[in-house]
């Protein structure tokens, strides 16, 4: 996977950060010298996805640029543009088992919205964090053309308040 960040150097860090991340099948395959997977991975057409990058499993290395570094693996939560299903791939998860990211306001049982900073920068209207839901992905950096002033990311304490909705909701799934 390739991420879009300027998160190149010591002081700034992926962790609290959204991002657009997109497969990257040809670099995934090019290793195996495999003419029949490299083909098969050419003809793939991946799509960009928005994640919350909840930790680096791997530190950034400050000595080398986005595209000299080698992959660092990290903790991913997808962004979804919609409520929970009903019917869930989590046993016991329902619905509200979500926090909306501002400007969604609407929660089912009235949960507050986290609020990325900068304000008013967050590009979509429709979007949540569900709980449960995490990848540990290995990623390539890709220098981006947005400065680090505006990364979109949630502060030290919206990251605090989400993590008390995820631990009420094991609660919850603990008691049910």
């Amino acid at each position: 996977m390739t991420i879009n960040s300027n998160t190149n150097t010591n002081t700034n860090t992926l962790a609290g950060a959204y991002a657009a991340v997109r497969m990257a099948p040809v670099a995934m395959t090019r290793h195996l010298d495999d003419p029949h997977a490299l083909s098969a991975a050419r003809a793939l057409r991946p799509k960009t996805f928005l994640v919350y990058v909840e930790s680096e499993l791997d530190p950034p290395n400050a000595d080398t640029s986005p595209g000299d570094a080698p992959p660092r693996r990290v903790r991913l939560s997808p962004i979804a543009p919609c409520l929970r299903a009903r019917e869930s791939a989590w046993p016991g998860a329902t619905v509200d088992m979500c926090v909306p990211v501002f400007p969604n306001a609407y929660h089912p049982t009235r949960r507050a919205p986290l609020r990325p900073a900068p304000p008013g920068r967050f590009p979509y209207d429709n979007c949540y964090h569900w709980a449960g839901v995490a990848l540990d992905v290995r990623v390539l950096a890709v220098e981006s053309v947005v400065g680090e002033g505006d990364v979109v990311r949630l502060s030290e304490e919206e990251r605090r308040e989400m993590e008390r909705h995820w631990a009420a909701d094991r609660d919850a799934l603990r008691v049910g």
